[in-house]
């Protein structure tokens, strides 16, 4: 008869159990460290129009972003950034999180640039004729103008220009008239920075 030795159970103390399940996590934290910094890469994001709203816009972030990590720290992290109320606070505050959960530096000029202002420059001749779509004027008397009233540059004043009815315009169109100095576009963007506008439109003739 063939006998079989019973082998001596292996036993692995606790504290190696825990570290290896730690790496594992901080790898795949990382991972999706990696993968949030990349989702944010603008040509993910050519499908998007210009007029949805902040709130539309938002949701599509939110739902793309998740789907990009998988652990629940990002996941949660992610559900997080819907309380901060300005973009230009949106990097420091994801990348000092990030930083946190990775306990590594994290940079992502991707995403940094995601939530950046965006500002462009054209001679738009058909906007410019049509003042309707105009949101404010800059006058070369050296005032701000919306619907033809004096328009004052304040949170208040402004926010009903970027508020369209009960959604924030994703982009406000700025004409400037002929004559106008260009210096009276900084105060003005200071201002809109703490609106969620993701699009500046200038148009010059």
């Amino acid at each position: 008869m063939i006998q079989f030795k019973r082998s001596r159970p292996i036993y692995f103390p606790l504290f190696l159990v825990v570290l290896l399940a730690s790496c594992e996590t901080t790898s795949s934290l990382e991972k999706d460290a990696i993968s949030f910094c990349q989702i944010h890469h603008k040509q993910n994001w050519r499908d998007i129009a210009e007029n949805i709203s902040v709130e539309e816009f938002n949701e599509i972030v939110e739902k793309r972003t998740q789907a990009s990590v998988n652990t629940k720290e990002f996941i949660a992290l992610i559900s997080e950034m819907r309380t901060v109320r300005f973009y230009k606070e949106m990097y420091p505050t994801v990348k000092q999180k990030i930083e946190v959960l990775t306990e590594k530096e994290w940079n992502c000029p991707e995403y940094e640039s995601f939530y950046r202002l965006s500002i462009t420059r054209e001679p738009d001749l058909n906007l410019i004729e049509n003042l309707s779509a105009v949101d404010i004027v800059i006058t070369k008397q050296g005032g701000y103008t919306h619907d033809g009233k004096q328009l004052l540059l304040d949170s208040n004043s402004l926010r009903s220009v970027v508020h369209n009815g009960k959604n924030i315009k994703n982009e406000i169109i700025i004409k400037l008239e002929e004559g106008a100095s260009e210096q009276l576009l900084t105060p003005l963007m200071n201002v809109l920075s703490e609106f969620n506008v993701q699009n500046v439109k200038v148009l010059s003739e």
